[in-house]
C-alpha cells in the first residue's frame, strides 16, 4: 500500500456552512491547503485569505495530492517492505484555512484539533490566537476573544518537522510506524466551555476573575470522610485549593479512592470527579504514593495500515 507522508503548513479556504449543536461547531469537511516549505507563509500574511487546493479535513496532504511523489518502484524488496510508503512526502509547514459564518454567543470558544503532528499555530480574522505542540494530546486553542458574529476567517499552520528531539526510535515520529504525516485528523470543532478549569494533584481552580469561591470534596466510593469545605475571595487566575493530607484516601491502582469535586464561584457551579495521588521519580523509579510502580501497556507501534494515520 502507498501512502503520502506529509509535512506542511497548510490553508484552508471555502466558505462553508457548520453545523452547530449546542455548545459545539462542527469543522470538518473542506477547508484551502497551501504548502508553504520556504516559511514565507506568515510574512506574507497566509492567514488573511482562502486560498490553496481544496482538501477535506480531516485528512492528511498526501490525499490531496501534495508532496514530492513516491519515486519506490513495486518490488518484493526489503525497502518496500520494511515499512508503509505515502504517495506524497511533505515536511514542513502547511496552511489549512476556512471562512465560516457564525451566529452570536461564541466569545468564550475553545478550538479543538485532536489529532496532528506537530505544532499549530491559529489566526482568527488575522489575529493570531496561539500556538501549540504535542504529539500525544489534543490541540485546544482559546480562540473566542477574536471570533465576531458572521463570517470569520480561521487559518490552522500546522508544522510536522521535528519540534523536540525524540532521537530515531519514537513511534509516534518515525516513517516506520504511522509515517510522518501533515494534516488534522480526529476532531475538528469550536466548543463553547465553562470558563471555570478544575485541575488535579494539586487541587487548583482557574478562574475568569475575581469573586467568592466555594469548594466542597466529597468521597464517593470509599468509607473515607468528605474533607472540609473550603470558601474564599480570589482574584482571577489559578487558586490552589489547600487539602488537609492526612484526611485524604489517595488513589492507587490497588485502592482507586475517588472524589467528586464541586466548585461554586459568582452563581456558576462545575464538578469533576477525580483521584488525588503523589507521583514523583527516584531516580529510575517511578513512585505513587510512595510506592514503586511499573507501567504496562501494550506494543501497538501506531501503525495505521489503511491509511497511516489515526
Amino acid at each position: 500500500m502507498k501512502l503520502v507522508r506529509a509535512g506542511i503548513m497548510i490553508v484552508a479556504g471555502a466558505f462553508v456552512s457548520v453545523a452547530v449543536h449546542a455548545n459545539t461547531l462542527d469543522l470538518s469537511g473542506e477547508w484551502s491547503v497551501r504548502l508553504d516549505p520556504r516559511d514565507v507563509g506568515e510574512k506574507q500574511q497566509w492567514f488573511k485569505a482562502v486560498e490553496g487546493r481544496p482538501i477535506h479535513l480531516p485528512g492528511i496532504v498526501s490525499e490531496a495530492g501534495l508532496g514530492d511523489p513516491l519515486a519506490l518502484e513495486p518490488a518484493l524488496t526489503k525497502e518496500v517492505f520494511s515499512h508503509l510508503h505515502q504517495n506524497f512526502r511533505y515536511v514542513g509547514a502547511a496552511w489549512y484555512v476556512r471562512e465560516i459564518d457564525l451566529p452570536d454567543g461564541w466569545s468564550d470558544a475553545t478550538l479543538l484539533l485532536e489529532r496532528t503532528i506537530w505544532q499549530t499555530s491559529v489566526w482568527v480574522n488575522g489575529r493570531m490566537a496561539g500556538s501549540l505542540n504535542s504529539l500525544s494530546t489534543p490541540h485546544r486553542h482559546a480562540v473566542g476573544a477574536f471570533l465576531k458574529p458572521g463570517k470569520n476567517i480561521i487559518a490552522v499552520r500546522v508544522d510536522n518537522r521535528m519540534q523536540v528531539d525524540l532521537g530515531e526510535l519514537g513511534h509516534a515520529y518515525t516513517d516506520q510506524t504511522q509515517t510522518i504525516w501533515n494534516g488534522l485528523v480526529g476532531k475538528i470543532e469550536l466548543r463553547r466551555e465553562n470558563p471555570i478549569q478544575i485541575k488535579t494533584s494539586p487541587l487548583r481552580v482557574v478562574l475568569p476573575e475575581g469573586g467568592k469561591l466555594a469548594v466542597k470534596v466529597e468521597a464517593i466510593n470509599h468509607d473515607g470522610p468528605d474533607l472540609p469545605a473550603w470558601s474564599k475571595i480570589v482574584k482571577a487566575g489559578e487558586v490552589t485549593i489547600d487539602l488537609p493530607a492526612k484526611k485524604m484516601v489517595k488513589w492507587s491502582e490497588f485502592n482507586p479512592a475517588l472524589y467528586r469535586v464541586t466548585v461554586e464561584f459568582n452563581g456558576q457551579e462545575k464538578s469533576v470527579v477525580t483521584g488525588f495521588r503523589d507521583v514523583e521519580a527516584n531516580g529510575r523509579d517511578l513512585l505513587i504514593n510512595g510506592r514503586k510502580s511499573f507501567m504496562r501497556g501494550t506494543l501497538e507501534c501506531c501503525i495505521f495500515p489503511k491509511t497511516g494515520y489515526p
